[in-house]
């Protein structure tokens, strides 16, 4: 079982990277929030590794950090939730927002992560209750906005339209995701639009 690889950084594709280590060259699949974070290809990187085993092939899954590796293990253990759906869930929410989602009882805001309906993000939050409090050093990690500057205060904005701040900050991360630019005004009348066409 393979659980961390180190090495230099041969190549970086959508969704995997290759990494040489030992004169071995690795596959490891990586979620789209890593991107900006992985170094430049001919770099040192590390990678913790979750090492899923099927019948006709061995996948590895690769992150920065323990506790993201034990997060992406906690949701293969819930049913209907396998390896391509849990990396969706990490790409779109960091650990300390999957907690403040979890916390404040907000499936709307797991409904953001491409796959997820209503129905499985309230039994994600039943399921992830116990697992998330064990993982975290806190009860309750606030979870920060996108990034500072214009995306904190539409992050602000938004918390005094009366929309709850975790709902707020993921529309906002998404919008990041999607390259929108760091605008207030239009951040924010953006999310507006997202947030109001989730209301019932």
């Amino acid at each position: 079982m393979i659980a961390y690889v180190e090495g230099t950084l041969l190549s970086r594709e959508v969704g995997e990277v290759v990494i040489r280590a030992g004169g071995v060259g690795y596959l490891v699949h990586v979620h789209g929030g890593m991107e900006e974070k992985l170094p430049l290809s001919g770099e040192f990187v590390e990678l913790h590794i979750f090492t899923v085993v099927r019948e006709d092939a061995l996948d590895l899954y690769g992150f920065l950090e323990q506790k993201e590796r034990e997060l992406f293990g906690t949701l293969l253990g819930i049913s209907g939730i396998g390896p391509r759906m849990a990396m969706a869930i990490l790409a779109t929410c960091s650990l300390n927002m999957l907690t403040d989602i979890v916390a404040s009882g907000d499936a709307k805001s797991l409904c953001i992560v491409p796959g997820i309906g209503l129905k499985t993000a309230k039994r994600l939050l039943l399921e992830l209750a116990t697992p998330l409090g064990k993982l975290t050093s806190t009860t309750v990690a606030s979870a920060a906005s996108p990034m500072g500057g214009g995306w904190a205060d539409a992050s602000a904005a938004l918390q005094s339209l009366g929309f709850p701040k975790v709902r707020g900050d993921s529309v906002l991360a998404q919008l990041r995701k999607e390259g929108h630019p760091a605008d207030v005004s239009e951040l924010v009348r953006s999310a507006l639009q997202r947030l109001r066409n989730d209301i019932p």
